[in-house]
């Protein structure tokens, strides 16, 4: 069952689950103007006399969006040594509100792997989501818990019946503007993963800090960013920090970034391109 949901799990972490404060996915990626698709390939590159040449590609992935913001296809290939290769695809359907009702997951025989169903309460907060394989199949179904602020504080897994004990729990703490300061997961009620962050005065996230099974801090990132909230500089090392990657953007007239070369002791390691269109 967790092979099977996880590619959409990812989603459901990262929306808003309030009507009237929800970003639309423009906005989560801070990307300008009324984007209709995003196109996106990252290379290793080498460096030689200051040139930079691409070696192999590592990802390439299509991002499909409506007029209004939200994403509505993500397309995503493999076999990058020789050509890119169809790899699967994740659908998404909304109501009248915006709000993500439903999203599929394709392979790579575009063949349906499975179905996602997502229901709200009246104040529009995500309050479950039933996977189904493909599609009519009940294999597992998420429930998710809220504070009074409209907080996410707690979600709980659970397998084909309700009823059992859930076989993962993640709860999540916030500061006094809503930002996650902290993320646990439990497996078999034992805990599974910590995370921790702090944030900048305007808000991006600032550093972040993993920690062991036995609640201990074993990885720690800074990130710094430029006013547009495009990060230019990420450190890490625990409890020093030891290294750091720092990128470098080119921008197309609406404001959105087409290129990014990533760094490491001042040398390229990595080229992502994009290719955007708009509506407009």
């Amino acid at each position: 069952m967790k092979k099977s949901i996880y590619p959409i799990f990812v989603l459901i972490f990262s929306m808003s689950f309030s009507i009237s404060a929800q970003k639309t996915d423009l906005q989560k990626s801070f990307l300008k103007g009324k984007v209709k698709s995003l196109e996106e390939t990252e290379w290793r590159v080498k460096e030689d006399n200051g040139s930079i040449n691409k070696q192999e590609a590592t990802t390439r992935t299509i991002e499909l969006f409506n007029e209004k913001g939200y994403k509505t296809d993500h397309i995503y290939f493999n076999d990058f040594t020789s050509d890119f290769r169809f790899g699967g695809k994740l659908a998404y359907s909304y109501n009248d509100y915006d709000q993500l009702v439903e999203s599929k997951q394709y392979g790579k025989d575009s063949l349906l792997q499975s179905t996602e169903h997502y229901y709200y309460n009246d104040k529009g907060w995500l309050i479950e989501v039933k996977y189904f394989f493909p599609d009519t199949v009940q294999s597992g179904s998420l429930l998710c818990l809220y504070d009074s602020n409209g907080n996410k504080v707690e979600t709980k897994s659970y397998g084909k019946k309700l009823g059992t004990e859930p076989w993962m729990r993640e709860t999540y703490k916030y500061d006094e503007l809503g930002n996650k300061t902290e993320y646990c997961s439990y497996e078999a009620g034992r805990l599974s993963a910590k995370v921790s962050y702090t944030y900048t005065s305007d808000g991006f996230k600032k550093e972040r800090i993993g920690y062991s099974t036995v609640n201990k801090p074993e990885s720690r990132r800074i990130q710094t960013y430029n006013s547009d909230g495009n990060i230019i500089e990420e450190s890490y090392g625990m409890p020093e920090l030891i290294w750091t990657r720092t990128y470098h953007y080119l921008f197309d007239e609406r404001g959105n970034w087409i290129t990014r070369v990533t760094e490491i002791e001042g040398l390229a390691i990595f080229l992502c391109e994009r290719e955007i269109g708009y509506f407009e």
